[in-house]
């Protein structure tokens, strides 16, 4: 198995890479949080190739957006996905990744009712680099 890459970016560096993206090379924002959640969920399927049942909570940032990405891959996927939602979204990149988890058949749950017995796997996508 190919080891993970190593090298990791402060908070600032992180942002000024999305920055870059965004401003020098047009990459569209909505479409930097598919690449980043889509390989989240590659990496989570190689280092976790069994896990049928999934649970992603997800912030109300960016990074909340990525993991309704995850979320989307997973259900396309057929697994047993569902976002626990810790509050809205507060970026239109984000909102339109929770539609497309929605629309994809992904519950999500809010509030004190949300938990994450009977699952494989959580995946923390709760804060970033904000």
């Amino acid at each position: 198995m190919n080891e993970l890459p190593t090298a990791l970016y402060d908070a600032a560096g992180t942002r000024a890479l999305d920055e870059a993206a965004i401003t020098r090379y047009g990459v569209d924002g909505y479409d930097l949080m598919r690449r980043a959640g889509s390989e989240a969920y590659r990496v989570i399927c190689r280092l976790w190739p069994d896990a049928q049942r999934i649970t992603v909570i997800c912030g109300s940032g960016n990074n909340g957006g990525d993991g309704y990405v995850v979320a989307e891959l997973a259900a396309h996927e057929r697994k047993s996905v569902r976002v626990v939602a810790l509050s809205a979204p507060r970026s239109d990149s984000a909102a339109r990744a929770r539609a497309a988890a929605e629309a994809a058949g992904v519950s999500v749950d809010t509030g004190d009712e949300a938990s994450v017995d009977e699952c494989d796997l959580v995946v923390d996508a709760i804060f970033g680099t904000g």
